[in-house]
Formats: C-alpha cells, structure tokens, sequence
C-alpha cells in the first residue's frame, strides 16, 4: 500500500522563509528508512463560530493518530512531529502548499493528510485532503457532522482519515480533453484512448498527454483531486505557408531597402561634372518599390500570424473557483 503522512493543518497564514532553512527533525525516519515512506501527525485546528474546548484538540489528534495506525500507514513519532511544531511554529496554522512543503521535507514524509474542520454551532463540516510532499492532493473526503456533539464529530473525523488513509488508491477524477479541430487522436500515459472529444477518469496525479491532429501538441498534466479538469488543446492543420513567409519577407525587406535607395537618388545628377545635364528621375521607381515592399512585408506577417498563432488553454479547478492558463507560439 502506497504510504501516508497525516498532518492536520487548517485555514493558515502564508510562510516565505525558503525550503533549505528546513532541516529533518533528528527523530524523523530518513527516505530510506524501512520500504514505506513515512507518514507524520501534524497539529490540527478549528475555525468558525462553534464552542469547543481546547480538549477537543487534543483528543482529535489522538483519535486521528489511532485512525491512521489502524490502517497499514508507518508514521512518524509524534514526539518527533511536535519537534518539528516547537522549531518552526508557523507550520501550526499553515495550509498553503510552501508550507506543506516544508512540513514533508523537514518530516520526511512524502504523503500529508490536512484536515479542515469548520465549526458553526453544533454543525460541523469535515475536509481531509491527501497531499503529495508538493502539496498537490490527490485524495479528498469529505462529511458534515449536523447537531454534533463533540464526541460524534471527532468520530466523523476519525472515519474520514481512515477512509483517506486506508484506501490503496488515489481519487479517480473525471477530466475532459478537447481540441481545436476536434476528431484529433488522444494518447495518455502512452496509450491511446479515442479522439477528441474524451471524457474519462484519471487517477490523481501526473499524466502525460498527447494529442494529434494536423499538429501533435504533447501537455504535462497534474490532476489534482477534487472538482472535474478539462484540457483544451490546439492542433490545427500543418503550416500552409511555410518556408513562403520567409521568402515574402525577404522580398519585402530586399524592395523597401531598394526603393529607399532609389528615392535618394532621385534629382542626382548621372555624370560626376558639376553641371551634368541629365539628373535621375527614379521617385516613381522608388515608391513602387517601397509599396510592392511593405506589402510583401505584411503578407508575410500575415502568413506567420496563420501558421504559428495556435495555442492551448488549460481550466483546472482551483479551491476558490477555476484557473485560466493560456499560451501561444509566436
């Protein structure tokens, strides 16, 4: 079974002191220790509006840290976790995933379970996340705990960490490719699937994917668990242009280049004598040249901006919503 870490950290601040100012607590199992990474109990904290008693801290963890010695997971020492809160206690109440991070790397633990539990009277609503050492999650439970007491709700939270913790594999997580022509082969992992549009379920974590159209266009995905993904991929047709944009803009700059040299000369006389009677009459020559240039200069842009404006758009869902990234070969 692949291994956890629980860490329990909740609603937290943002932490920029840098990953080599962490260093493993001298308790911590090292990489190599054992055939199963480690997995590590981190502190646990409330928000909301609810009543609840310091104890209820306390007697979470150790229902949480018996929760996750019920299933396969090898932890670290709780004392040796503690450590690691007394020396860098900013971890307490940090959720971003830098500070993640620096919980797994100063843990040794390469799976963290965060667990987030607001409280609003009696209601109380459960979020254990699995994490890999990135932060990144790659599981998810979820359970709402209505008119509980604090016994029950810290059973519910218990349950959930077991369930995280205890199932084999990572969330399976539906995403959608699709691209722009449609009918565009799809490959993940090295295998084919089907064509555009896909829809599927991948297991949370790096993919691979390749989609062929009359482009190939190769996209390294992390699927994150939680709300559904969709890729949006462009793989229109080969360059029609070609190697013709460069041969215009060369026209293009050889004509403008020729023109302005001909409108210089314009009014000069043919002949070294000072009063050469017959002058260069090339201004009609010259601004012909200078158009027929600019023109095949923006025919060439033209071509260019046909074949190589393609791009891709990736939408993941992120905790607050959904994050656009766009890009583009120019």
């Amino acid at each position: 079974m692949r291994a956890l870490a629980l860490v329990s950290l909740v609603l937290a601040g943002p932490i920029t002191s840098a990953l080599a100012d962490v260093a493993p607590a001298p308790d911590a199992p090292g990489p190599t220790d054992g055939a199963r990474p480690a997995h590590a109990i981190g502190p646990i904290v409330l928000t909301g509006s609810g009543e609840v008693p310091p104890q209820f801290v306390d007697k979470l963890r150790i229902d949480a840290q018996a929760a996750l010695a019920s299933t396969d997971a090898r932890t670290v020492a709780p004392d040796a976790v503690a450590a690691i809160l007394r020396t860098i206690p900013e971890l307490a109440t940090c959720t971003t995933r830098a500070c993640v991070a620096r919980f797994a790397l100063a843990t040794a633990a390469t799976r963290i379970v965060t667990t987030r539990i607001a409280v609003t009277g009696e209601l109380f609503d459960i979020v254990v996340e699995l994490l890999d050492e990135q932060g990144r999650p790659l599981r998810r439970r979820t359970t709402r705990c209505v008119a509980c007491t604090l016994t029950e709700a810290i059973g519910r939270t218990a349950t959930a960490v077991r369930a995280l913790a205890g199932d084999e594999h990572d969330d399976e997580v539906s995403v959608t490719i699709r691209s722009r022509p449609a009918d565009a082969t799809v490959a993940i992992d090295g295998a084919a699937v089907g064509t555009t549009p896909w829809a599927g379920a991948l297991v949370a974590g790096p993919h691979r994917v390749e989609v062929t159209g009359g482009r190939a266009a190769v996209r390294e995905l992390f699927v994150e668990a939680g709300a559904p993904v969709q890729l949006v991929v462009d793989v229109g047709g080969p360059r029609r242009f070609g190697w013709m944009t460069y041969g215009a803009a060369g026209v293009g700059v050889a004509a403008v280049i020729g023109g302005v040299a001909l409108l210089s000369l314009d009014g000069d006389g043919t002949c070294a004598e000072a009063s050469c009677p017959r002058v260069y009459e090339t201004t009609t020559t010259g601004w012909s040249a200078t158009a027929l240039g600019v023109a095949a200069l923006g025919a060439a842009g033209w071509m260019f901006w046909h074949d190589r404006h393609a791009g891709h758009a990736a939408v993941v869902p992120t905790d607050g919503g959904a994050a656009a990234v766009v890009s583009g070969r120019f």
